[in-house]
């Protein structure tokens, strides 16, 4: 038996994305220097991001270590 899911959402979805694969229209277009600059500064945010986190995630697990030290050497 299908579920709502199968049925209302998947069908379709998988529809469309294979008439996309299948039937490629050709784009009359370009990518201009400012859209180029966009997309160069969100690679650059992003990876910025990454960064942050990364380096929060060590600094959280280093104040763990320090707490677990602490606690055995007493």
């Amino acid at each position: 038996m299908k579920t709502f899911f199968q049925k209302k959402i998947c069908f379709p979805l998988v529809y469309a994305i294979s008439y996309i694969i299948i039937y490629p229209q050709t784009a009359y277009a370009y990518i201009d220097p400012g859209t180029t600059s966009l997309i160069i500064s969100a690679i650059i945010a992003l990876f910025a991001t990454i960064g942050y986190y990364f380096r929060l995630i060590i600094q959280r697990i280093k104040e763990l270590l320090k707490k677990i030290k602490a606690f055995f050497i007493k």
